[in-house]
């Protein structure tokens, strides 16, 4: 009798330990659960808006930022129409050497910088907006085709260190290359396009009507910096088209379309 009143005993303590047991087991599992739930993660924040104000003059915008996709706004504040392009300094150059090369001569530059991307001519008044990722590096943006001293002004991009920025979703991409171009399936209307450098040399996107790119321009860019990506709105009627690269290489002085950077593609 007192064997059996103990075994009974016995049981019913483990059965409350079982269940104190699975109970905390259910409760890790959940904790476990929402930790590794899409919710519980961070998620990625959007893009940083960076203004760019032109004048006849200069450029005002900030003196760095990160390496993270960010949303440019160029706004044309003069008297003249704008643009903005985007050009590294290469390893060891100054501001003061650009600053001298340019009171020698516009050309003397190019040998100091790498192409790093450009913004669309806008009329005073009026604004043109792209998507850009810079590599780190120190960076100018210049306009040189105003009559005159061209608005200058110089830039750093730093590591990025904040949380995961998010990308520009595109309808399809270019890739850039040394000497190709890559293109996926565009599509015809207006679209926005990812462009990205990777290859070495500086580049630029034109994108010209017909199979050989000979039925007129439809629109050029400078694309960024190697390494970087940037992302802009391009409109293209249902047909042919080539993209082209007229850049010269550094080695040879041939124009990278003489190279084999073209590439005919087609919107239907």
């Amino acid at each position: 009798m007192f064997g059996r009143l103990v075994l009974s005993k016995v049981m019913g303590f483990l059965r409350v330990i079982g269940l104190v047991t699975v109970a905390a087991l259910l409760a890790t599992s959940c904790a476990n659960s929402d930790a590794d739930s899409p919710k519980a993660k961070a998620q990625p924040q959007p893009p940083q808006e960076i203004r760019i104000a032109v004048t006849d003059e200069s450029y005002k915008m900030p003196r760095e930022f990160e390496s993270e996709p960010v949303a440019l706004t160029l706004q044309n504040k003069g008297e003249e129409v704008h643009r903005a392009y985007f050009a590294r300094l290469n390893q060891g150059v100054t501001e003061r050497d650009v600053r001298s090369a340019m009171s020698k001569s516009p050309d003397a530059l190019f040998s100091l910088v790498t192409v790093a991307g450009s913004m669309p001519e806008i009329e005073p008044g009026t604004t043109s907006e792209i998507g850009m990722l810079f590599p780190e590096g120190k960076y100018l943006v210049i306009d040189p085709e105003v009559e005159g001293p061209p608005p200058l002004s110089f830039f750093a991009v730093s590591p990025a260190s904040g949380p995961e920025v998010r990308e520009p979703s595109a309808d399809y991409w270019i890739e850039a290359g040394d000497f190709y171009f890559e293109i996926s399936d565009s599509s015809p209307g207006e679209a926005t396009v990812e462009i990205a450098n990777v290859g070495k040399q500086s580049h630029e996107v034109g994108i010209g009507k017909g199979v050989k790119g000979q039925g007129g321009e439809v629109t050029t860019v400078f694309a960024p910096a190697p390494g970087g990506m940037m992302w802009i709105t391009v409109t293209l009627e249902p047909g042919d088209y080539t993209l082209l690269c007229f850049l010269p290489d550094p080695k040879t002085g041939k124009p990278h379309v003489k190279l084999g950077m073209k590439q005919s593609f087609s919107v239907k």
